[in-house]
């Protein structure tokens, strides 16, 4: 065999191993992908689930708020004012004793006058 031949021969063994070595790589990384697709189809289940969880805490929250507002709309006369005060608004309105016409505070006029007679 002439040496020129010999060499071919040669490189074509080593390019023939390059191939099979190229190959496992490919196979290997065929794996790989198959494996994060299947772990992306399980996250996108996942993820499925928990918006239909979200959905449904949220429409459950939306009927409690309407389920709230139908409540309090109950206490409201027809043109929006409210019939019944707010307990807390009593002492803004002067209906809870503290505020006299002059602004001040009838505890503190009590107490003036107690201290003058």
């Amino acid at each position: 065999m002439n040496p020129m031949r010999k060499s071919a021969l040669d490189n074509l063994v080593v390019m023939i191993d390059e191939i099979s070595l190229l190959k496992e790589k490919l196979t290997e990384k065929e794996k790989q992908l198959e494996m994060a697709r299947e772990e992306n189809e399980l996250l996108k289940k996942k993820k499925h689930q928990k918006k239909l969880r979200v959905q449904t805490e949220t429409e459950q929250w939306r009927k409690a708020a309407d389920a709230a507002t139908a409540v309090l709309a109950d206490r409201m006369e027809m043109n929006g004012r409210v019939t019944e005060r707010c307990g807390s608004m009593d002492k803004h309105l002067n209906n809870g004793g503290l505020e006299t016409a002059g602004g001040g505070y009838t505890g503190f006029d009590n107490l003036h006058y107690s201290l003058l007679q």
